[in-house]
């Protein structure tokens, strides 16, 4: 069951590796980019029967420039009708996916595919020798991204949006590790409710100060800014 998981993720990842090659739609991003967090959280269990750090760095690369082609999609639904701004708004969509088209072109190439699958199976390799060794290895992983989560919360301050989203992210990895450890079997049920309430309005508080950025860096649409530095503060104190 673990080594099937393990697999699951690996094989979805590279699938949608291909299709976003040439496939830059907002789904196909997005599941891009959840495939990508969901090894990235479990590569700290990988890295301690095997060597992760040439597939971890590329795929962190990766995901860092599709970061900011989501951006732009962002920036579209939370601008739409603003008329003045489009253009500059395409402007910018067109840079983004330039710079993706070229670097996805290789992306997951072979070496990276070797070395992903050479880390998955030598891990693999370690537990079913010594089943115990997943456990303590699990184990310490769920404790050190729980303590995470922790120290994010205690610096968390609505009148710092940066304190904000790295509680979550924090809440991403937990929430992908927990996902991981229920698909094996640890637990029997999977109900975060309140912990997805919660990632869900950092997301959109993110969104917001992704636009306010944008719109402070383009030098543009003061009155848009205040409009979204409003909508920010309004859910910052929820």
């Amino acid at each position: 069951m673990i080594t099937a998981a393990l697999h699951k993720r690996k094989q979805t990842y590279l699938d949608l590796a291909i299709l976003i090659r040439t496939d830059n739609t907002v789904s196909t991003i997005h599941d891009f980019r959840v495939a990508s967090r969901n090894l990235l959280a479990l590569e700290p269990l990988l890295r301690k029967g095997s060597d992760t750090s040439h597939w971890k760095i590329m795929m962190r690369k990766w995901l860092k420039t599709l970061n900011q082609v989501r951006d732009i999609q962002v920036l579209q639904e939370i601008l739409v009708g603003h008329v003045e701004i489009e253009p500059l708004l395409l402007t910018h969509k067109r840079n983004c996916l330039k710079e993706w088209q070229e670097i996805s072109r290789t992306i997951a190439d072979k070496n990276f595919q070797d070395d992903l699958i050479s880390s998955l199976e030598t891990y693999c390799c370690r537990i079913e020798a010594e089943p115990a060794f997943f456990d303590q290895t699990v184990f310490s992983l769920w404790l050190k991204t729980f303590q995470k989560v922790q120290i994010a919360l205690q610096h968390a301050d609505h009148e710092h949006p940066i304190s904000l989203h790295k509680l979550r992210l924090r809440y991403k990895s937990l929430r992908y590790l927990a996902t991981f450890i229920y698909d094996v079997g640890i637990v029997d049920t999977l109900d975060f409710p309140r912990l997805k309430y919660w990632q869900d309005l950092l997301g959109s508080i993110q969104d917001l100060e992704v636009g306010i950025n944008w719109l402070r860096n383009s030098r543009v649409a003061s009155n848009l800014i205040n409009e979204l530095s409003l909508e920010s503060h309004r859910l910052r104190i929820k």
